[in-house]
């Protein structure tokens, strides 16, 4: 099952943002191909991984809380807890002060 464009004017109007070339500007996440969460995603909920990749792997990756806590704490995407998802900046915040005060402790 795939989104479809169409239904969803959001993506519509922002995959203009892509090159002809590459398919993808230079604004995309550096994870993407290997984010172990939009793999997860992309199968149980396609429309939605659509969305998130739109938003934040194609265009503001560096909003996106799962990138920066990976890239925060040099750990592998695939160790950040999947119920931080892109749009999370609470939850990851509260998990890495978490894991600040493991590690200090």
């Amino acid at each position: 099952m795939s989104c479809a464009v169409d239904t969803y004017p959001l993506i519509a109007e922002n995959k203009s943002h892509r090159t002809r070339d590459e398919g993808l500007t230079d604004m995309t996440c550096e994870l993407l191909k290997t984010c172990y969460f939009m793999e997860r995603v992309s199968r149980m909920e396609p429309c939605t991984a659509d969305i998130l990749k739109l938003t934040y792997c194609e265009k503001d990756f560096h909003e996106c809380a799962r990138y920066n806590v990976s890239r925060l704490l040099l750990i592998p995407e695939m160790d950040v807890p999947d119920e931080i998802w892109p749009s999370d900046d609470a939850e990851s915040k509260e998990w890495m002060d978490q894991i600040g005060k493991d590690f200090c402790r």
